[in-house]
């Protein structure tokens, strides 16, 4: 499953669980699944991170793109 339908299943997930239409049961599964689709994301958007690289200008002599790694600190 791709990054924004995991999004979209969390909130569905989300809401779901605060309707309070959900028995016990139902809501901790759901919580579960909420809580891997959340990790699942988190990782996707780690590597993301990780291959961004921002550009910090063009060498003038070569046209060149000059990247440094992206640092969100």
């Amino acid at each position: 499953m791709d990054f924004e339908k995991q999004i979209k299943e969390v909130e569905k997930i989300n809401e779901e669980i605060s309707s309070g239409n959900l028995s016990l049961k139902d809501s901790i599964s759901a919580f579960k699944k909420g809580l891997s689709l959340i990790s699942s994301c988190k990782k996707e958007l780690t590597q993301a991170e990780e291959s961004v690289k921002k550009l910090v200008g063009v060498d003038e002599e070569t046209g060149d793109v000059q990247t440094e790694d992206f640092n969100p600190e």
